[in-house]
């Protein structure tokens, strides 16, 4: 979004909301995604209740901003500052990640057998999105009239148990490859690889003690080297 996009939203919102009196919370999901413009043309929003229309500053008090992300670097400090509360980053728990995936096993239409929730949730490694691709995995593996197991299923995926995938692999290999360190770009080029992709993986491989981020590049541990050990094939 833009600031002009930002604006535009704020002025739909107002019509749409009708009453004076409604109030409205607008979430900004992956606010870091946004252009430096478009976090600028929120810094008065939260911060005075104001916005920039075409015409000028225009009130807002009716207006809530809920901002999250995952790359709190990435947001201008200026606007981190703004936020009058800032909650930390939880990981997703091993009991919230199950429930997590028994719920998008009911939403698709799967039967896990008994315990394959938790075996599932540790292989997603916290990350909802990798749970998602198992219970998809899992789904299609009944359709096809295969037994649904965490083993089948991390098989077809290509997880390890305890949530490495072929991409956090890759990244791993290319690490140990050139010496044991190595810059974004060169990950991403030697990985095939887009450096944003690269960012997203890594962070579960940082979480992990596989690799280390320094000013220097992305340093293997001895935890990373002992992963492609136990998983040369994966």
């Amino acid at each position: 979004l833009s600031a002009t996009d930002i604006s535009d939203e704020i002025m739909w919102c107002d019509v749409a909301r009708g009453d004076d009196s409604t109030p409205v919370v607008w979430l900004v999901d992956e606010v870091h995604l946004l252009p430096t413009s478009g976090q600028d043309a929120l810094l008065p929003v939260v911060e005075d209740y104001e916005f920039e229309a075409p015409w000028g500053a225009e009130p807002c008090p009716w207006l809530t901003i809920v901002a999250a992300t995952t790359e709190r670097g990435k947001v201008i400090e200026p606007l981190r500052d703004r936020f009058r509360i800032d909650p930390p980053f939880d990981e997703y728990t091993s009991g919230e990640m199950a429930r997590i995936v028994d719920g998008m096993a009911r939403k698709v239409g799967v039967v896990l057998p008994e315990g394959a929730s938790a075996g599932l949730a540790r292989a997603a490694a916290g990350v909802p999105r990798q749970a998602a691709r198992l219970v998809v995995a899992a789904r299609d593996l009944a359709d096809a009239g295969r037994a649904v197991t965490v083993e089948s299923v991390l098989g077809v995926c290509r997880v390890t148990p305890d949530g490495y995938t072929r991409r956090h692999l890759d990244v791993l290999r290319v690490i140990r490859e050139v010496g044991g360190k190595a810059g974004l770009r060169l990950i991403a080029d030697q990985a095939g690889m887009s450096t944003a992709e690269v960012e997203l993986t890594e962070r579960t491989l940082i979480r992990f003690g596989a690799i280390r981020r320094t000013p220097q590049g992305r340093v293997l541990t001895g935890g990373g080297n002992q992963v492609l050990r136990q998983h040369p094939d994966l």
